[in-house]
């Protein structure tokens, strides 16, 4: 099985990974529903019957698999002379690391292979990550609205009221972030030195460490107990309160 439907087994979780292409519920039994993107880029849901299946699931149009695989074969041929370049299949999309290629030459043919193969399978976008490019399907899909169709799917199956609160720390996280107001949550971005212009996220933190305590805070009300907190360094998680952006003005004479 895929990896959402075995952490789903397994924690009984909402799972969204691949940048939200990649979506499943908890294990349930009855009628489960299913969101596709079709080649037109229009949403299409479905329904089937199952014993034991993920409540819900979200997938990318299968036609996009081939193009992919493709573009992963290209990228490895052009690269491969190149050290330290990381060529990974995430089945939703391609990414191109470059965080261990030497600065200069070696990461202009990265960035340039990159491009060219975009070029020549029009059908895939490029996106940018942290020391990485992404090759993607070219649908209207994002994080964000993959947080939006996620929280609509979760509210129809439990009819309840929720609170979103999304953690990131990558450019693409930022989709998410910008859509959390609207969706009565917030966002909180993890950074060392978070600058508020630079983000749409309410809330920072500074690493995983932080991030790691503010869960367990969170969920427990409570840090970890004294035989945990001797085990690795624990302090108060400080989630820090980003001031509203700075607004540039003008002055009249």
């Amino acid at each position: 099985p895929c990896v959402a439907a075995r952490v789903a087994r397994a924690r009984s979780l909402y799972y969204a990974g691949s940048h939200g292409f990649d979506i499943a519920g908890p294990l349930r039994s009855g009628t489960v529903k299913s969101g596709l993107v079709a080649d037109d880029e229009s949403s299409v849901v479905s329904t089937a019957s199952s014993s034991a299946e993920p409540s819900i699931t979200y997938r990318v149009a299968d036609s996009f698999r081939p193009a992919l695989e493709e573009a992963k074969a290209k990228v490895e041929a052009m690269l491969g002379h190149i050290k330290g370049v990381l060529v990974e299949d995430n089945t939703f999309s391609v990414s191109v690391h470059y965080r261990m290629v030497g600065e200069g030459e070696d990461r202009e043919k990265v960035d340039k292979a990159v491009d060219k193969v975009v070029q020549e399978l029009p059908m895939l976008r490029r996106t940018a990550g942290k020391m990485v490019y992404e090759l993607r399907p070219s649908v209207n899909w994002n994080k964000g609205k993959a947080v939006e169709w996620l929280l609509e799917q979760i509210k129809k199956e439990k009819h309840e009221t929720y609170m979103p609160i999304y953690i990131g720390d990558d450019v693409t996280d930022e989709d998410a972030f910008q859509v959390m107001d609207e969706l009565g949550g917030f966002g909180i971005i993890v950074h060392e030195n978070p600058i508020r212009d630079n983000t749409a996220a309410s809330f920072a933190l500074r690493n995983p460490s932080e991030v790691q305590q503010f869960l367990e805070f969170f969920a427990y009300g409570k840090l970890p107990q004294a035989s945990e907190a001797d085990r690795r360094p624990f302090d108060q998680p400080k989630v820090q309160l980003l001031p509203p952006p700075l607004v540039a003005t003008s002055k009249t004479p």
